[in-house]
């Protein structure tokens, strides 16, 4: 069953595409655009969401599937990071920022954040380090 759960958000898109090919004989590229959201921006939105609205489980469920959709998504794990950092499990968090960074290793954002995380954590040496790369950063020297 869920291996044709793709389907249901395919075939709406293709039944308006045919729809505008019989009534108008053609269709514009930009017209599928508009049609086809990717399942992980989907997922994600839906997280961001959920995460403003404080349902921490449901965001932290669908960032999940987010990073099992498409594991290279960076702003999944930024998100995640910045949930399991409000849940307080730090050491967590610390892991899924790094991966974060790996990703996006120019986000000034994403260091701040894991400077944070490194100051909870009763490390000062490292935040400051962090914080000195997002300062960096900011200041347009990296």
């Amino acid at each position: 069953m869920n291996r044709f759960k793709w389907l249901i958000y395919i075939l709406p898109s293709l039944g308006l595409l045919l729809l505008n090919l019989l009534c108008f004989g053609t269709f514009r590229p930009e017209e599928l655009k508009v049609l086809y959201i990717p399942l992980h921006e989907k997922y994600y939105h839906q997280a961001q969401r959920f995460y403003s609205s404080d349902s921490i489980d449901k965001s932290l469920e669908y960032i999940d599937s987010v990073i099992i959709v498409q594991p290279f998504y960076s702003p999944a794990y930024y998100l995640k990071g910045l949930i399991l950092l409000r849940e307080n499990n730090l050491t967590e968090a610390r892991a899924v920022l790094e991966k974060y960074l790996e990703l996006d290793p120019f986000s000034q954002d994403g260091w701040a954040t894991l400077s944070l995380v490194w100051f909870k954590l009763g490390r000062p040496d490292m935040g400051r380090r962090c914080m000195e790369i997002a300062n960096r950063l900011k200041a347009g020297f990296l």
